[in-house]
Order: C-alpha cells, then sequence, then structure tokens
C-alpha cells in the first residue's frame, strides 16, 4: 500500500458549517476566537477471524493497541476521549467489524477541523486482491482485513476488506480540511498488507492472509497475468504519479509500513532479544516505534523517527527494515514545530569499520570538508553530562556517499574511529569544495583582439579584483585559474559590460540565427558585479559538477542479479503530442531535437533491489528541473521507489528557449528503508543569455569571433569509475532553433 501517493479521490460533500447568529451583542474575545486543535485517534486491532478459521487466529494486535494508547495519553496528551479502540474484548458496536471501522473513519471526517492531529493503527491481517480500477502496477489491490472477513473461493472481491483506495480517499479528505495525519500499517507486505502464521515456529507469526483464500484463484491468477503483460509491454504508458495531484492539500500525512511490500511481518514475543514465549505478543512495528517515541530525550522530527526506527530495528537484528513515506520530513512528529536546520546528513559504519556519510559530491561534500557529529535526540542520556564536540573530516567522496574519518578541530581532539556512536546525525562544520571548484578567469578583450575596441583599465582591473575576492572567500566554489589552463568560466570585459563564456564539452555546429548557448550577461561593472557573479557562478558550479560525475548512457559492468546494486534501464521516444504516436529512438540514432517535440523517457528497474529514481533536466543555460518527481511533488511527499521490474514513464515538452547540448540525467540510489530519497532539491533557475547572436560562418560581435577562434575544445575524461549502490546516467540531447 502507497498511501502517500495514491491519487487523491473526489471529496464527498463536507455540509456547510452554521454560525448561530448572536440575540446580544455583547460576546467575549475567547468566544469569537477558534479553539486549539484537538488530537484524535483511532486504533483497530483484529485478533479474532472466526469465518478465516483457527490457523489465522492472532495474539498481537490487541497488544499492540494498548501499547500506542498509552503513548499517545503518556507522552502527547492526547485524551482518552479522543481515543477510539476498536479490538475483540469491546462491545459488539467497538468490535473491529468492517461497518464498525468505516463507522469511524466517517466519524472521524465529521469531526476533524484545520490543524487537527490525526492517529490511526490498523493491526492485523491484510491481503492482496485483483483490483479493478488500473491503478496498481501489480495488478493487485492491498486489502486490511476487519475481524468479520469471510472466506470465500467465488467471490471477485472481499467485500468486507478495507482497500488502499478507501483508505486514500480518507486521507485526502482529512487533509483537505488540514489535518496531520499519521498511519500506523502494522501488517504484512504493508504494502501488500498481509499478515499470516507460521507454523514452522510457534513463538512466531507472521501476518499474512493469501489471496486465494479470499478470492477466486482464477481471478488471481488473472490479475497475476494482465500485471506481467503490462510489465512486458513497453508501449503501455504507466499513469502519472498521483503525487503532483497532492500539493494543494493542507494537511499532511505520514504513513508507516512494517515491512516493504514483498516482506512478511511478524509478531512474536517480546521484549527482545530474549523472553519467554509465553510472553506478551507484539508486531515489530508498534513495538519498535514505542520504544523510539517513548524514551526520546526530546522530540523528534518524522525524518529522525524513521532514521530512529531503523537504528532500532538493526539493533535488534530485525529485518526488513520498516517503510515510511511522508509529506514533511523535518516538521515534529504528533507536533507543531518544524526544524527545517535540523540536519538529513547521517553516517554509518560499514563492514569493514570504515565510517561513511550518507552525502557525497553531488551534494557538494568534498575531501577536506569538516563535518560535526550531533548529540543523539533519540536516546535518554544524562541531561547534566556535558556533551563533548567530535568531529569527522570527508576522506575519500563518490557522487552520492563520503567516506570520512575523525579530527581534531577547533579545540576538540581526534578520537578512535571504534569510539565513535552510528548512526549518528551531523551538521557541515567547515566546507572544502576542493576538486568542485570551478577554475575562472577575467579577460580584457582587446588583449585578445587588437581590433576590438578598449575597454577602460579600471573596469578590468575591478574584474579582476573581484574574480580573486571570489576564489579566496571562505568556502569558495571557484579558483583562479592557471596561466596555461583552459578555464571553465571565462569573463570578458568588454565595451558592453562583462560577459561569461562556459566551456561547453562538445559544441555542436551552429545553424543560422542560433542563439550563442555558451554566453550569459552582460554583467555591470558596478556594485552588484561580486553578488550576481557569486549567484550565477554557484549555478553554473552545481550544474557542471553533475554532467562531471555522470556517466553517458548505461553504466557498464554491473550485474542485473546483484543485490547490493541499482541497475535502472532506460527507453526514448520520439512524439509530436504527449499522447503520441511514438518513434522509438535506439542508441545510435541522432537525438536532435526542437521546439513541438514531444520526449517519452521510460524507466524500469531490471534489477532486484528497489530503487529511488530521480530523473533531472538539465539545459544550456545551466537551469536544473526536476523532472520526476517534480520539485512541488518532491515537497508533498512524493513517493519515487520503482520496485524489482517496475516501469515508470514520463514525457518531456521541447522548447528552444536554450539551445545546443542540453542532459536528461538520471540518479538511481539503492532504496533503504525507512525513507525514500529524491533529488529535486538540486533543481535551480538559468542563467541570462547574453544578447550576443552569431549567423553561421558571420560574426556579428567581435567577442563572438575571438571565442569561436580561441576557446574551442572538449572537457576531457569523464568520470566512469561509479561507485555502488547508486548510478548516475546521462542522456545527451541536441536542442536546434527551428527555422
Amino acid at each position: 500500500m502507497r498511501i502517500a501517493r495514491s491519487r487523491r479521490l473526489p471529496v464527498g460533500a463536507l455540509g456547510a458549517l452554521l454560525v448561530p447568529m448572536l440575540l446580544v451583542m455583547r460576546a467575549s474575545v475567547d468566544a469569537e476566537e477558534p479553539s486549539p486543535p484537538s488530537r484524535y485517534a483511532l486504533l483497530v486491532g483484529c485478533t479474532e477471524y472466526s469465518e478465516l478459521g483457527p490457523d489465522y487466529r492472532l495474539q498481537g494486535p490487541d497488544n499492540d493497541v494498548g501499547l500506542i494508547h498509552r503513548m499517545l495519553r503518556e507522552r502527547f496528551q492526547f485524551q482518552d476521549t479522543d481515543i477510539v479502540h476498536l479490538v475483540a474484548a469491546q462491545p459488539p458496536m467497538l468490535r473491529p467489524t468492517r461497518i464498525n471501522i468505516l463507522r469511524e473513519l466517517e466519524r472521524l471526517t465529521e469531526r476533524i477541523r484545520d490543524g487537527d492531529q490525526v492517529v490511526l493503527l490498523l493491526a492485523g491481517h491484510g491481503s492482496q486482491l485483483p483490483d479493478y480500477d488500473g491503478d496498481e502496477d501489480d495488478g493487485f489491490d492491498e486489502v486490511f482485513l476487519p475481524e468479520d472477513t469471510p472466506r470465500s473461493a467465488n467471490a471477485g472481491n472481499v467485500e468486507r476488506g478495507i482497500t488502499d483506495d478507501a483508505l486514500a480517499s480518507f486521507f485526502g479528505q482529512w487533509r483537505q480540511k488540514g489535518a496531520n495525519v499519521l498511519f500506523l500499517a502494522d501488517t504484512c507486505h504493508s504494502g501488500t498488507m498481509s499478515r499470516g502464521w507460521d507454523n514452522a515456529d510457534r513463538t512466531r507469526g507472521v501476518r499474512h492472509v493469501p489471496a486465494d483464500v479470499l478470492s477466486s484463484p482464477d481471478l488471481v491468477r488473472d490479475a497475476e497475468r494482465k500485471a506481467r503483460e503490462q510489465l512486458a509491454n513497453s508501449a503501455t504508458a504507466k499513469k502519472e504519479h498521483d503525487e503532483t495531484r497532492q500539493d494543494d492539500l493542507r494537511g499532511g500525512l505520514t504513513a508507516l509500513f512494517a515491512v516493504p511490500p514483498t516482506a512478511l511481518e511478524q509478531e512474536h514475543p517480546m521484549p527482545p532479544p530474549n523472553c519467554a514465549a509465553d510472553a506478551a505478543r507484539f508486531g515489530r512495528l508498534t513495538y519498535a516505534l514505542h520504544q523510539v517515541l517513548a524514551t526520546a530525550q526530546t522530540p523528534l522530527t518524522h525524518r529522525e523517527l524513521g532514521q530512529a526506527l531503523a537504528r532500532q530495528y538493526r539493533d535488534w537484528a530485525w529485518f526488513p527494515l520498516p517503510e515510511m513515506e511522508t509529506t514533511y520530513l523535518d516538521k515534529e512528529v504528533l507536533g507543531k514545530r518544524t526544524w527545517n536546520d535540523r540536519s538529513a546528513l547521517q553516517f554509518s559504519r560499514a563492514s569493514d569499520g570504515t565510517l561513511e556519510l550518507n552525502q557525497g559530491l553531488v551534494h557538494g561534500l568534498s575531501p577536506g570538508t569538516i563535518v560535526r557529529i550531533l548529540p543523539d535526540s533519540s536516546h535518554i542520556v544524562d541531561p547534566n553530562a556535558v556533551q563533548a564536540q567530535r568531529y569527522v573530516t570527508v576522506a575519500r567522496a563518490t557522487p552520492l556517499n563520503a567516506v570520512v574519518e575523525p579530527i581534531a578541530f577547533d579545540g576538540a581532539s581526534a578520537v578512535s574511529p571504534a569510539d565513535v556512536r552510528t548512526p549518528a546525525s551531523c551538521e557541515i562544520a567547515q566546507l572544502d569544495y576542493g576538486p568542485l571548484k570551478l577554475s575562472v578567469r577575467a579577460i580584457a578583450l582587446h588583449e585578445h583582439d587588437p581590433n576590438a575596441p578598449k575597454v577602460d583599465a579600471s573596469q578590468v582591473q575591478r574584474l579582476r579584483t573581484t574574480v580573486s575576492e571570489l576564489a579566496t572567500a571562505k568556502e569558495a566554489l571557484v579558483r583562479e585559474a592557471g596561466p596555461n589552463e583552459l578555464a571553465d568560466v571565462l569573463l570578458i570585459a568588454g565595451p558592453r559590460g562583462i560577459a561569461m563564456r562556459l566551456r561547453d564539452e562538445e559544441r555542436s555546429p551552429l545553424t543560422a540565427n542560433e542563439v550563442r548557448t555558451d554566453l550569459f550577461g552582460p554583467y555591470s561593472v558596478d556594485d552588484t558585479l561580486s553578488v550576481a557573479l557569486a549567484r550565477d557562478l554557484r549555478q553554473i558550479a552545481v550544474a557542471e559538477n553533475l554532467r562531471r560525475l555522470a556517466v553517458d548512457g548505461r553504466p557498464q559492468n554491473v550485474s542485473k542479479r546483484d543485490k547490493a546494486s541499482v541497475h535502472v534501464d532506460w527507453r526514448l521516444a520520439r512524439g509530436h503530442t504527449t499522447k503520441g504516436p511514438w518513434t522509438p529512438l535506439s542508441d545510435g540514432d541522432e537525438r536532435r531535437f526542437t521546439r513541438g517535440d514531444v520526449l517519452r523517457l521510460t524507466l524500469q528497474n531490471v534489477g532486484t533491489t528497489p530503487a529511488d529514481v530521480t530523473v533531472l533536466y538539465l539545459d544550456a543555460a545551466r537551469q536544473i528541473q526536476s523532472q520526476y518527481p517534480s520539485l512541488r511533488a518532491s515537497q508533498a511527499g512524493a513517493y519515487n521507489t520503482l520496485s524489482p521490474g517496475a516501469i515508470h514513464e514520463l514525457t518531456i515538452k521541447i522548447n528552444d528557449g536554450t539551445v545546443g547540448a542540453e542532459d536528461i540525467l538520471i540518479v538511481s540510489v539503492l532504496h533503504t528503508p525507512p525513507l525514500s530519497v529524491n533529488f529535486a532539491f538540486l533543481q535551480q533557475p538559468g542563467l541570462t543569455p547574453a544578447d550576443l547572436r552569431q549567423v553561421r560562418g558571420e560574426s556579428t560581435s567581435p567577442l563572438d569571433a575571438l571565442l569561436e577562434a580561441s576557446l574551442s575544445g572538449t572537457r576531457g575524461t569523464r568520470r566512469t569509475n561509479m561507485a555502488r549502490p547508486f548510478t548516475l546516467q546521462r542522456i545527451r540531447l541536441d536542442v536546434f532553433r527551428s527555422p
């Protein structure tokens, strides 16, 4: 079940709110002010499945409900009157039947208001059943099974189940009203919501009900066949991801799934690792969540909750890890505050003992960068103890991660790597961009072209001084180019101001009336020069480093069966409308596009492990646009993980606002639960093209002539020794202006 990315269904009539007219003129200010937000919880635990038979009886869900109830009341100040639990021991109206669950969901829809907090726990059996509306890639809907679920070999679906589509509809309504939702699915496959019984180990139960127990085996086989056909048919367009339509929802949603879609959740005696076989049983997700939240020293953000859950699972040797989808990573769990300054940097210890950061060159981390280890907010420590400062420095970096070593810094001594607690959160103490720096040279036009008008010497000196200041500034992104070095960026002082020239890796011949794709500006030689150059040079550095780090085409020597790697394949097709028809493009075909062309990109995870995928478009003006997921969808909690075999298609409309060499970059990262990652944050605006044009064979400006004659060339070799578990692929395009 992927609630956070499910499409937002039409919301039913909410009913008008009637404001009674006051019969008296006197009213207090307090009466006019809205009451503070409320907190509601619906906790559902299904243990008895009389119609499915004794093999499907569970013990843990009742305990799950009690544990979460106590935590909400004691840790988060929920009122007992606002917590509803549906369990077998309750009176008939409060047992976890389908009609009772739906009634309470509807009741919540009526009660909640803007700013309310809502917690929904579903603990019990789940299953997969044939999908009838075509919104599931695998051909199956995910269904939570109430206690009155019938066994049926002939029914088309389970009439008494709660489908993922139904839950998504409720969540959409709650979020439209401004509520913030925490959804806990303590079931198997939590994507597929199933729990079962492991006869090989009677001390443990896996919460799983096979689909053919609940639905016709013929329908199950038909759904599986259709899913395989859809996967194999490259012409079948996958529907656009629905997360792009969730941006307008006022409220937020965090969904925690006990296990990935293909795995089984277990319930067993607690606490781990060793306890009596007759001890109380709990679902793993519920028990670990309680352990993390109930013992946290400070309030946690959702990002920190996900990290702490993963750490707790590893401490108890529980695998697989849970999954988490959230629309607000940096917002407090069941709270109002947002901490945007809480670092997303994490480091952990590899099997050989080395310390590894979860960010790298793409994020701006290069060798020499110094990182401070943050105190752990997810475990209780002595509040009177002095937290010693500890630092590490980046020793080696790849595009998406880095190896760090302890270092003495800012008065703190270095510690042994074995004494560093992992995993841990970090923050940047001192940046060193090192190899990521752009080389920049400042020149005067007349120094290289005697026929060009001379530029005032003071303007040239002002430009060179500005470049020197930018290169020597703290955490500088640029450096001055050496005497014999072909600079990445050339700043040229001419009679019309400063022009910026970029050195492209490969420059295609220009056709008539094309805009120069490597000239930007002009920049005025005044007090705005330093700020304007710093802004644009930063954008160039981000774009150029992405190009440098990428591998052209498809990465080689990556085993599709290696579970420690990712392998996302792609196909291109050309059309003139978003509906096609489509002409496939092979690797050897010319990739020249102009205004009106539509490019279809088909992504397929052909590996054996889930991958988090981001698609970026890098144009000639160094603008970066996140095509998948979009930046707005990313901020709204986009789910961009492709499971093994999954296909995603997107269309890109070409315009000729920028022309020349442009790129599609595909970043694929091994999915590491509980959170998916994307790189939409790299999106940035483009530079302003200079007001300089060239007609092929005829120069309209001395500046053009100089640049064409003296600064052509290629960038050189690109990095190909990409470290796993990620790939950064580059698809080159050539965009030209139509006559």
